[in-house]
């Protein structure tokens, strides 16, 4: 099938009516004994009466003679009979005018360059990315819908659009158990567009996280620039593939049948993030470089001169073919309006469009208006001082048990929010190389700051972001100076992104705070968020509360903040960065060009690396930074190592892991010691289906607790690695069945369960109980761990982190057993190449905390992902095999073959004297105990 690009031509006969065609292909033709390549133009059907018209393009290289016995086209250089006749109407091909939206004060040098950019522009797609639409549902009960009856106009619609996308590729026919309805919703101008409801299947899709920039890190970005142009996408969605697998869900009905995307559809509540992981991966060289900012399909161009950007966005956009809608494009421009803002000149207004949603808006009438009121001014609230002041009114009709009632309180509060919009509010765009000043006010109803740059310009400061928050009941009893400082700290925890790594001044008109902040003796709650302003390079100066008004308003008039939150290592990272010769090296080469993947983001160097941005770690915070990894834990190399590839990137890795648990005190003194042992490995058969088969085994007795818990009962799953961790008080069957039956509510029964000779397995009590549930139960060889070797490993493990993390307090370990239940389950098993959650449920643990773990199990195992797991329980039996054999290898390779001798006399103290049998290594006669002796008719059975 060959490619359709589109192109801006119109087509016109001697009638001179205008067509505009779909698209165009190059393609190979042939005419009678002629042959040429040629651009084919394909037109709708109902265009042209002949299946296809010759253009003088083709015309032009052949000799074309009409004759009585017809039409005969040959090339140039045959002999031709004479001619009779010659008639041939012209077709003419004319280039439809694009709106092109470039600034007024571009020269025309580089607006002609421009324009020959946009006109030539063809979506080739030469290249593509791995980014795609999957879809993972919380319930394997299908979301179905009959198809809704529409009026015979919207049905015509449908159809239409149904089949324009079937034609495009981006729709195909299906029998789905999935279906959702279609919906016809109309656009700004009125014109008609089908939509997807799928509202009731975003429901039970599980959300992807990838995150959508923050427009303030976006806006704050632009700071520099000074001409910008900004791309629109057309069907941006629809640039991205659905996965084979997951189309399905995608399934819609209509009155004529039912249909899949092939391409990502609107309205699917993962589209948006899909898509800008997909943007973000075609653009990530020049978004590196500070060219491209994406936010969705929005694009915008940085330039600090009009020849910069455009040429190399216009060709990576081409190489992915990516299809623009030019007459929503601007392009060299001074003035934007991006993402609800104007921004020009290095201020940032709000939008007129935005605000004029504002000036129109009507007087509410309900709490709904309200709400939407408040929305709508509180995007501006960075713009506004005094926001909360003015907007109380209408906010305290939002309390609860409040009676609805618009009074002329609430209608002055609402109409001056409409004047302060109206009167074009401006903030500067923030520079970290200007002069920064925080001015900061505190009083009984709340506290506030102003941040404030001075400008190169006019020399004088100018607000670049307001900030307010009311105090709390608690926070109303704090002295003045205390309520001094919580508005600094506030403030400065707010602006931190800002603030971190550059000189500025603290200024307020609280003489006290200036001379508290030198004490050495502080107030406890003032000595820590003294603490907190330690990572910063700042000076406090005081003035005088007349000079201070534009922040005391308001901490007169606080109003909610959201507070953005920093790893507290950042900080730390960033100084030890700033410091690093290396570091300051690569810094410097990014500002010529783009280097190996490093990129700078606020000041700090991270690393793109297999679709991970890591934190880059300076030497002198390695050690450091991989010591706290291992100490969570105390886990071994593989697992240390792979939670720090999740985060940071630090070169040669492996090897400082190593040297650091190595050096580790705590494992040095509590991991067990082994030697070489007699005895080869021979591993179990496996099944490959989770919950089958069940290692169980007790540890213990542990130190005793308050709750008398003595011995822990592990169980792990055979197949997944998936463990469970249960204090108890005894090693009776009564408590081993009473554990079971609580994984029997969840997860059901096992086949069978593998344990040692233990009382609590032996008794006929838990025969009785795997008789009545269907168990089969194997217990192992007395004396022989290693044929229960899964839950024997595991059971070091649980008693070396419990014993590490339970030092100081010994009497205590049973409160860290489901924290390390989840610490287990959720790292990365060498044996199965991926974590034991992961290969049961399907899906990463969220690991936020253990009521979010709950909910997330209980929601997920729901989740039917057969279909999607059937491959990962496929890999995993395979490094299961693949690792028992390696585990094989390197065991025997320690161990010898066990060697016959006989007993030739019994001596005191349980020790005989032994004679060699036979041709072996070994002394010909030595002395040795009974410990060190089995019957050689067992050894060889075993």
């Amino acid at each position: 099938m060959c490619k359709l690009y589109p192109l801006n031509l119109s087509l016109s006969g001697f009638g001179k009516c205008k067509v505009n065609p779909l698209g165009y292909f190059k393609g190979n033709i042939k005419i009678d004994d002629f042959k040429c390549n040629a651009d084919i133009y394909v037109v709708e059907n109902n265009v042209m009466s002949y299946d296809v018209i010759v253009g003088m393009n083709v015309l032009m290289q052949v000799e074309t003679v009409i004759n009585e016995n017809g039409i005969v086209i040959k090339e140039k250089f045959q002999r031709i009979e004479e001619v009779d006749s010659l008639s041939v109407l012209p077709i003419d091909v004319t280039p439809n005018e694009v709106e092109l939206n470039i600034g007024p004060d571009v020269p025309n040098i580089f607006k002609d360059k421009v324009q020959q950019s946009i006109l030539s522009y063809v979506p080739h797609k030469t290249k593509t990315t791995n980014v795609e639409l999957n879809i993972l549902v919380k319930s394997n009960e299908p979301i179905s819908h009959q198809p809704r009856r529409l009026p015979f106009s919207e049905k015509k619609i449908v159809q239409t659009q149904v089949a324009e996308w079937l034609e495009q590729g981006i729709v195909e026919p299906c029998s789905s158990e999935y279906s959702s309805p279609v919906v016809i919703v109309r656009k700004k101008d009125g014109t008609p567009r089908v939509c997807i409801d799928y509202r009731k299947l975003n429901k039970v899709v599980v959300k992807d996280r990838f995150p959508l920039p923050l427009i303030e890190d976006i806006l704050d970005r632009l700071q520099g620039s000074r001409v910008f142009s900004t791309i629109d996408l057309k069907n941006a969605f629809f640039h991205v593939d659905v996965n084979k697998d997951s189309r399905k869900y995608t399934s819609f009905v209509t009155h004529e049948g039912q249909y899949q995307f092939l391409k990502v559809p609107f309205g699917l509540c993962n589209s948006p993030a899909v898509f800008q992981r997909y943007i973000n991966t075609i653009f990530r060289p020049l978004i590196n470089d500070g060219i491209v900012l994406p936010y969705l399909d929005d694009i915008i161009i940085l330039s600090s001169s009009f020849e910069e950007g455009i040429e190399r966005v216009l060709s990576i956009a081409s190489e992915y073919g990516l299809e623009i809608n030019f007459n929503k494009s601007h392009f060299l421009k001074k003035r934007i309006e991006f993402l609800g803002h104007v921004v020009e000149d290095g201020k940032i207004f709000p939008s007129t469009l935005k605000t004029k949603a504002v000036l129109n808006f009507p007087e509410p009438a309900n709490l709904k208006q309200i709400h939407s009121f408040l929305g709508l001014t509180g995007y501006f609230r960075k713009f506004i001082p005094k926001y909360s002041t003015i907007a109380r009114p209408l906010s305290d009709l939002l309390k609860k048990d409040r009676k609805f009632k618009f009074g002329e309180e609430e209608r002055i509060s609402f109409n001056q929010l409409k004047l302060m919009l109206a009167e074009k509010p401006v903030l500067r765009i923030y520079n970290p190389n200007y002069e920064t000043e925080l001015h900061t006010d505190a009083s009984l109803e709340g506290y506030g700051a102003i941040l404030m740059q001075k400008s190169p310009d006019d020399k004088n400061f100018h607000p670049t972001y307001y900030m307010s928050k009311k105090t709390t009941d608690a926070e109303k009893k704090y002295s003045s100076y205390e309520l001094e400082a919580l508005a600094v700290i506030e403030a400065v925890k707010k602006f931190r992104v800002y603030l971190l790594g550059i000189p500025f001044k603290i200024v307020t008109d609280c003489s006290a705070l200036e001379k508290t902040m030198q004490k050495k003796d502080l107030v406890t709650r003032v000595a820590r968020w003294a603490l907190l302003l330690e990572e910063f390079d700042y000076v406090i100066e005081h003035r005088s509360g007349t000079r201070m008004t534009h922040v005391d308003a308001l901490s007169r008039s606080p109003i909610g903040i959201f507070c953005i939150s920093f790893d507290n290592i950042l900080p730390r990272l960033k100084s030890a960065q700033d410091n690093d010769n290396e570091v300051k090296a690569i810094k410097e080469l990014l500002r010529i060009s783009a280097y190996e993947n490093y990129f700078d983001q606020n000041g700090i160097l991270y690393k793109f690396v297999e679709g991970k941005e890591l934190v880059v770690v300076p030497d002198s915070m390695q050690t450091e930074i991989v010591r706290n990894a291992h100490e969570r834990g105390h886990t071994g190399v593989k697992y240390t190592e792979k939670h720090l590839q999740d985060y940071y990137y630090i070169p040669k890795l492996r090897q400082k892991v190593e040297k650091i648990i190595s050096n580790c005190v705590h494992c040095i003194l509590i991991n067990q010691k082994r030697g070489k042992k007699e005895g080869l490995l021979h591993p179990l058969q496996k099944e490959d289906t989770p919950l089958h088969t069940y290692h169980i085994d007790h540890l213990g007795p542990l130190e005793s607790t308050n709750k008398n818990y003595k011995y822990v009962l592990a169980i792990i799953d055979a197949f997944t690695k998936f463990v469970w961790i249960y204090p108890t008080k005894s090693t009776t069957s009564a408590e081993v069945i009473a554990k079971l039956e609580i994984q029997k509510a969840v997860f059901g029964s096992p086949f069978q369960i593998i344990s040692d000779r233990g009382t609590a397995f032996t008794s006929g009590d838990f025969a009785d109980y795997c008789a009545k549930e269907k168990i089969k139960h194997h217990a192992i060889t007395t004396g022989l761990p290693r044929a229960n070797g899964q839950i024997e490993r595991i059971n070091q493990t649980i008693i070396s982190v419990l014993s590490k993390l339970s030092l100081e307090n010994p009497n205590k370990w049973y409160k860290f057993t489901n924290e390390l239940q989840q610490t287990i389950n959720s790292t990365y098993q060498r044996s199965i190449d991926t974590t034991p959650f992961e290969l049961l449920f399907g899906t990463k643990m969220n690991t936020g905390g253990l009521d979010k773990l709950k909910e997330m199990v209980e929601a997920e195992f729901q989740a039917n992902f057969e279909a999607q797991r059937e491959e990962l329980r496929k890999h995993a039996k395979q490094q299961i095999f693949k690792i028992q054999e390696e585990n094989r290898k390197t065991y025997n390779l320690r161990r010898r073959e066990p060697k016959p001798y006989s007993i030739t006399r019994a001596k005191g103290g349980n020790t005989y004297d032994v004679v060699k049998e036979g041709n072996h290594e070994g002394p010909n006669f030595t002395t040795t105990c009974a410990e060190y002796l089995k019957p050689w008719n067992t050894m060889l059975e075993l």
